[in-house]
């Protein structure tokens, strides 16, 4: 029975010795999704993260009347 259970820790192992850029791009592709759902609320509580304003989409008109520029008319 310790051979099953032994098998995939020796093949990590044994991986992780020959192929260490492998092992490294597991593991943070394994904790990458852990931190993006533990880390924000964290990023609230503690350190007091407000999310910024939303960029505005457009721009604002001005409150007056719109003046129409005049000298840059098709000559005749």
């Amino acid at each position: 029975m310790a051979t099953y259970i032994l098998r995939p820790i020796n093949f990590v192992r044994r991986a992780a010795i020959e192929h260490p850029s492998y092992t490294w791009a597991v593991g943070i592709g394994l904790i990458g999704p852990i931190v993006a759902v533990v880390l924000p609320p964290i990023r609230r509580k503690y350190f007091g993260y407000v999310p910024p304003e939303p960029i505005p989409t457009t721009y604002p008109m001005p409150k007056r009347p719109r003046n129409i520029p005049s000298g840059f008319e098709d000559p005749e």
